[in-house]
């Protein structure tokens, strides 16, 4: 075999071992992305506050107490300087009527949407 055979050789097993590579890094990555960041929550006391972006310039805030289980979602808009309330949710309740929801022919059992 010539030099440049084997050159050719080696670059071309080199190229494949760096590509199974690059591909199972990005897919680890790809597996982690949906995941929240702690970055992103700020807890202090009986609250904790979550951003996510929004439309184009909006932001959504979420803000939780846990003294009284209440949700708060807000929109904030930096192009219109505003902030206003878009939803609220009383998780407590919502958590205790998911845990209440029993299946008529068997008493006692959760049921499972389909």
């Amino acid at each position: 075999m010539k030099l440049t055979q084997i050159a050719c050789c080696l670059l071309l097993a080199s190229a494949f071992v760096l590509g199974a590579v690059l591909i199972d890094r990005v897919d680890d990555r790809v597996a982690l992305e949906p995941q929240a960041q702690a970055e992103m929550v700020i807890s202090q006391g009986l609250f904790t506050v979550m951003s996510t972006g929004g439309k184009s310039n909006e932001e959504y805030v979420y803000l939780l107490d846990t003294r009284s289980s209440m949700l708060v979602c807000y929109e904030f808009s930096a192009s219109k300087k505003r902030l206003e309330v878009v939803g609220t949710l009383d998780v407590g309740r919502t958590i205790q009527m998911a845990l209440n929801k029993t299946d008529s022919d068997n008493p006692g059992t959760r049921r499972r949407d389909r």
